[in-house]
């Protein structure tokens, strides 16, 4: 997808979703722009062509994302753990989720793509990760949700050490299958130990009646429970990692097949209509960036990017939201979302039956990605912002706060996006379509 094209597909979608709220639903007039960004997109050049923007532009874009990259760089060299491979997923933190560990393989990938690092640093600490990966104890036929990042054992039930797990995540063994199929094709060396990894995992357990399945065990009876796993965004986005692996989950796949239209400040996004949303901007970010979308995930995307602009528009607070780590107590964690079951920019929380009003911020991820994907002056605006406030002693925090301020704490997964978006940026084609290199 050429910068240009898509750029003007986001003019023609905001333009359209500027008018009567009331006007229809996304198969009406919010359809009608986005319709003619695919098209848009379809007939576009050559993805190593030069796109036709601006050359002052093209040329600030890319210091901006050089110089990000480097930052971002600086804090997975420096959280790298030998012994297993992984990034630490905090500074001093020692426990890491599959996602993370997955984050690592991207933004070591990425980095070395980038010449951070050099490519035999890269094949060898991709080599130990892999090595670990392929030793690693399992639960029940998957990866356990969380290992120590320095030894690789097992975290239990009560958050230490055990000899059991207590259960696996889908989502996150989805965003671990991308990154194992993009490292695999890339670097056929690594497609051995890639194999082996994904022989040992029973990955159909991870489906059912089309939707995908995580698992947990229950402290009050010891047995391990079953359920659905995921909404629209980040569904669809794990289902695309078990399917490239030939594990299909088509009712989680389509993304058509739940979408009910929902009104965020007079732009027709994509709703779940079995509730529970948790809309944001991360999954269609990583789709984008990693594998590519369909079309229909294109369009849904482009109108969570415009709700986003639209609500700058109407407040004159920039907006770009995601998940992210923060350091508020007693959450930590924060969805900010575009829409939730609290309504329109509304935050969740892992804590049952609360409904925090604070923090907000604006999410280095989401700028980065986005600006990646569809290249804007709003999204120019964002970064550059980002830039002047949002590193923390040289490294990126999670973002900034609507209010003003760093909001600090540096994670492996946004410097993780940062280095898939300098890359997307510099490829332009998804991460997943880069040819094999021996």
């Amino acid at each position: 997808m050429t910068s240009s094209r898509l750029l003007a597909g986001v003019v023609l979608v905001l333009a359209a979703c500027a008018g009567n709220a009331d006007d229809g639903p996304l198969t009406n007039r919010t359809t009608a722009a986005l319709t003619a960004t695919t098209e848009l997109v379809a007939d576009s050049t050559p993805s190593d062509s030069t796109p036709s923007v601006d050359p002052e532009l093209r040329a600030h874009d890319d210091r901006v994302f050089a110089e990000a990259a480097d930052a971002a760089w600086r804090f997975i060299d420096r959280n790298y753990a030998p012994a297993t491979g992984f990034i630490r997923a905090f500074e001093h933190y020692p426990v890491s989720t599959i996602w993370d560990i997955a984050s690592g393989i991207g933004a070591l990938f990425s980095a070395a793509e980038l010449g951070l690092v050099p490519m035999d640093e890269y094949h060898r600490r991709t080599a130990r990760a892999l090595h670990t990966l392929g030793t690693l104890p399992l639960f029940e036929g998957g990866f356990n949700k969380e290992y120590r990042v320095d030894n690789g054992a097992v975290i239990g039930i009560e958050r230490t050490p055990a000899r059991r797990g207590y259960g696996v995540s889908a989502t996150d063994h989805g965003r671990l299958l991308i990154w194992l199929r993009i490292v695999a094709q890339r670097h056929p060396v690594h497609r051995p130990a890639v194999d082996r990894i994904v022989q040992r995992l029973a990955l159909a357990s991870f489906t059912g009646d089309g939707y995908l399945k995580g698992r947990q065990l229950s402290r009050r009876t010891g047995r391990t429970l079953s359920f659905q796993e995921g909404r629209l965004g980040y569904e669809q986005y794990a289902a695309r990692g078990f399917a490239l692996w030939g594990v299909t989950a088509g009712n989680a796949l389509d993304i058509e097949r739940n979408l009910q239209p929902r009104d965020v400040e007079g732009v027709q996004v994509p709703g779940d209509k079995r509730g529970n949303d948790r809309l944001t901007s991360e999954p269609f970010v990583l789709l984008g960036i990693e594998v590519g979308f369909t079309p229909a995930e294109q369009q849904a995307a482009l109108a969570v990017l415009a709700a986003q602009e639209a609500r700058y528009r109407r407040t004159g607070t920039l907006t770009l939201v995601s998940e992210d780590a923060i350091d508020v107590a007693p959450d930590y964690f924060f969805y900010y979302t575009v829409l939730s079951r609290h309504g329109p920019f509304t935050l969740e929380v892992q804590r049952p039956n609360v409904r925090p009003e604070q923090p907000r911020w604006v999410s280095t991820k989401a700028a980065f990605g986005w600006h990646a994907l569809a290249p804007s002056p709003y999204t120019r605006q964002v970064v550059d912002s980002l830039s002047r406030v949002a590193l923390v002693r040289g490294i990126w925090g999670s973002g900034m706060f609507e209010g003003g301020g760093a909001t600090g704490n540096p994670n492996v997964n946004t410097a993780s996006v940062v280095l898939e978006a300098a890359l997307h940026h510099r490829v332009g084609r998804p991460l997943l379509d880069l040819p094999p290199v021996q």
